[in-house]
């Protein structure tokens, strides 16, 4: 291991980018060398896995690191074409796998404090915790010509947080907590809670996490039967259901009597999205809507719509049968949301609209509240008129 290059020697190598990054002096670069050494093995470890790089290759990337200005072509060209069949996914596996790395070799340092928190994986952390871990990788991944756009992998990376927080079905601020406060899956370490006291720490990366998922701007916020164009609506009615409805009947038009058109037109309106719900084409119903919005750029849209039309319209007598059909739903709203989302890239979220005089606090509480904790794409309340 390279330890005793002098300040000079590494100044212009890729080495000598990363301790610029971490702003270490060049000058105190001796000092702190095998530290510094230890985070970057960790990376080119990561990238040799990512990459399927053979022992042979991954000890050349390593004395490129310290002796070269960038990666030889023979070798970075095929870490560039192997990381960038999935960019940001790899690079966000990548970091995960530093981060994991840096838990097993630092255990004791890291049940210090706030530290402590850090037994988790990289999704279930800040963004900042990215951020310091891609000192040491991205001037490696740069010599290999992989540019990374710290905007789009922080957009990538809020994803892959929000998936993990999913699949993991930490829905509320309480499950998320207490999954900081017992650790995580990293092998050899197992369940750490006894060693974890402060939950004031693990509610303040909490709350840190979810505005990170949370931190959206809303493109657009519409009522469920006013977000598609007449002409879409009809389009619906005519292909699915064999309706022919023209598409003038479906849009406001300058009259004197508006507030009675506007509420006959969402009477035609709602008729049509019933149909459609009632009779199993809520998938395309939602995929219409995300294709429209797509055109126009949109990204991310909050849908303001009925149990009827998210849940079902079905009642069930029996509670456990009420509950199962419930989680059927949802499920498959889940599903359909993700796979359009994945198709148009527009993001889809719903809140669960109801009038003022059906609210009550047993209702809010017991039933529809659970709704909310259940599915992660019904994010909140709509309380529309009285």
């Amino acid at each position: 291991m390279p330890n005793n290059e002098s300040s000079e020697s590494i100044k212009n190598t890729i080495m000598g980018e990363i301790v610029k990054n971490d702003k270490i002096k060049l000058d105190d670069f001796e000092e702190i060398s095998a530290e510094q050494a230890n985070s970057e093995i960790k990376a080119i470890n990561a990238i040799a896995k990512i990459a399927e790089l053979t022992d042979e290759q991954k000890e050349l990337l390593l004395k490129d690191v310290y002796t070269k200005e960038n990666i030889l072509k023979e070798l970075s060209e095929p870490i560039k074409l192997k990381i960038c069949e999935n960019k940001y996914g790899n690079v966000i596996d990548i970091l995960s796998h530093i981060h994991d790395e840096w838990i097993k070799s630092n255990s004791e340092e890291f049940l210090d404090s706030v530290n402590k928190y850090k037994f988790v994986d990289l999704k279930l952390l800040p963004y900042s915790e990215v951020q310091s871990d891609l000192k040491s990788l991205k001037p490696i991944l740069e010599s290999c010509g992989i540019e990374i756009d710290d905007k789009e992998l922080e957009e990538e990376f809020s994803k892959a947080q929000a998936k993990y927080i999913k699949d993991k079905e930490l829905f509320s601020h309480e499950e998320l907590v207490k999954k900081l406060m017992t650790g995580a899956e990293l092998k050899g370490f197992g369940n750490i809670e006894d060693k974890i006291k402060n939950k004031e720490d693990a509610e303040n990366i909490a709350r840190q996490i979810e505005e990170q998922i949370c931190h959206q701007k809303t493109d657009v916020h519409s009522h469920i039967n006013a977000v598609l164009s007449g002409k879409t609506l009809s389009n619906l009615a005519r292909d699915l259901l064999g309706e022919e409805i023209d598409p003038s009947t479906l849009e406001i038009t300058e009259t004197v009597d508006v507030f009675n058109e506007m509420l006959e037109i969402n009477s035609r309106r709602e008729k049509i999205v019933d149909k459609l719900i009632e009779k199993g084409y809520k998938k395309e119903f939602f995929e219409a809507i995300a294709k429209e919005y797509a055109k126009y750029g949109v990204k991310y849209a909050e849908i303001t719509a009925d149990y009827n039309t998210l849940i079902s319209k079905k009642r069930e007598k029996d509670k456990q049968k009420q509950k199962e059909l419930e989680e059927k739903e949802i499920k498959e709203l889940i599903k359909i949301i993700d796979s359009i989302e994945e198709e148009t890239g527009v993001k889809l979220r719903f809140l669960l609209g109801s009038s003022r005089s059906q609210m009550s606090i047993e209702k809010f509480k017991n039933s529809e509240l659970e709704l909310i904790k259940k599915n992660p794409y019904i994010i909140g309340y709509d309380i529309m008129r009285v």
